[in-house]
């Protein structure tokens, strides 16, 4: 009986236990259940323009539900230029914007503020100084066409959090991309899209080079840029988003070159062994057109051998390493890609192999590159008092001649009791 009338008490117990817990829930926690998911409506673009008579340049500026954030620059963004932060809202179908230098403290001080509508593909608006004192007229254009009639919205676990809220507050799961065409749903793509210290958007770009906006969304986000997407191809006779094929969706953190048609990617074994592939589209199919690893330059310096790490990169259709031995124009070899009194040489090479080469580019008239030649690392037999055994002889690059030398590593931890190319 006693048991009895305690178990009649366990609703009401459960209840207030229910409120203390909600009422010591740190701020910003959400209240959404995670089993109603909310519907964000959202896009992510770049746009390019002027403030005033000055060139601007906004690689990203992305939505979600009313929120709105980017950057933005003078001139065009590079990795060394200097950005202006933008954060505001989405209001009656209308941008209201503050601009703040980045960094600058948790509040940071509006240094401009934009009023923007939309007009074609672009915006049109005002920019204003923090007093109103100075007024510019802004023209920003899309850098990519997109069906103004599409319209995309996300189905997540909750509306996310501001930065100050924490990493999960910002980074709800994603189940769904709706698709909606002239305000009626036309399609819901299903997904599991999980971000880390914010979602991810969908992206709208021409992946197929038939002059259509295709759609993608990463997935997760691991050690970069070996991120999962899922990727879906806009068929323009049915008007509707269907799925890439396997070997579209197979690419880790794709990236589309309409001017060359490539399709191509980077990616990272490790901290030492990184890569580009790239490929070409035959009819519905994405075929690999080629490869191209990281390696070692073996270097003679001061009179000693090191070792620099020389990595692909995609220039203008183009595989380009850096740093590299170059011929130039007047036949003398140089390093290119790198101060020489900034060169950084590894003492030992992480792992001897016939990685280890020394490729010679020649610049043409117009500036173009092309590989001249090639000096690999070959084994060599040895036979002396220190007994028969196989060591390295590498071509190095001599900083100090700039000509190509051999060198044979005899070191008891490069060599090998047997022949290592049988």
């Amino acid at each position: 009986m006693r048991l009895h009338r305690y178990l009649r008490h366990w609703p009401v117990l459960i209840l207030a236990i229910a409120e203390m817990t909600l009422a010591a829930a740190p701020a910003g926690t959400h209240e959404q259940p995670i089993d109603q998911p909310v519907e964000l409506a959202v896009w992510q673009r770049g746009f390019r323009g002027h403030i005033g008579n000055k060139p601007v340049h906004v690689p990203s500026l992305r939505r979600t539900g009313d929120r709105v954030e980017g950057a933005y620059c003078y001139g065009a963004c590079q990795p060394q230029t200097a950005s202006l932060q933008l954060s505001g809202r989405w209001h009656n179908d209308a941008l209201v914007l503050d601009e703040a230098l980045p960094g600058a403290a948790a509040v940071p001080k509006p240094t401009g503020h934009w009023s923007l509508r939309p007009s074609g593909d672009g915006w049109r608006g005002e920019w204003r100084s923090p007093h109103g004192k100075q007024r510019h007229p802004i023209t920003l254009e899309a850098e990519h066409a997109v069906d103004p009639s599409y319209e995309l919205r996300l189905l997540a676990a909750f509306v996310p959090g501001a930065s100050e809220e924490g990493c999960d507050a910002q980074s709800p799961h994603v189940s769904a991309i709706h698709v909606y065409r002239h305000g009626d749903l036309l399609q819901t793509l299903g997904t599991d899209s999980q971000g880390t210290c914010g979602m991810f958007l969908p992206q709208q770009v021409d992946m197929n080079f038939d002059g259509h906006a295709d759609l993608a969304i990463a997935l997760t986000l691991p050690a970069g840029p070996n991120i999962p997407h899922q990727s879906w191809l806009f068929d323009p006779k049915a008007k509707r988003f269907v799925d890439a094929p396997a070997t579209l969706q197979e690419i880790t953190s794709p990236e589309f070159d309409p001017k060359h048609r490539i399709v191509y990617h980077h990616w990272r074994g490790s901290c030492c062994s990184h890569g580009i592939e790239t490929y070409r589209w035959e009819g519905d199919e994405l075929v690999a057109a080629g490869s191209w690893e990281s390696h070692l330059v073996p270097v003679w310096r001061d009179g000693k051998l090191g070792y620099m790490y020389s990595m692909p990169t995609y220039v203008d259709g183009k595989i380009e390493y850096s740093p590299r031995i170059i011929r130039d124009r007047a036949g003398e070899l140089r390093l290119d890609g790198v101060e020489i009194r900034k060169l950084e040489l590894y003492d030992e090479p992480f792992a001897l192999g016939t990685s280890l080469a020394v490729d010679v580019f020649a610049l043409g008239s117009s500036g173009e590159s092309r590989l001249e030649r090639s000096e690999a690392m070959r084994w060599l037999r040895l036979d002396d008092g220190k007994g028969k055994r196989w060591c390295p002889d590498v071509a190095a690059y001599d900083l100090d001649r700039q000509r190509i030398s051999r060198h044979t590593v005899d070191t008891p931890e490069s060599c090998s009791d047997t022949d290592p190319m049988n």
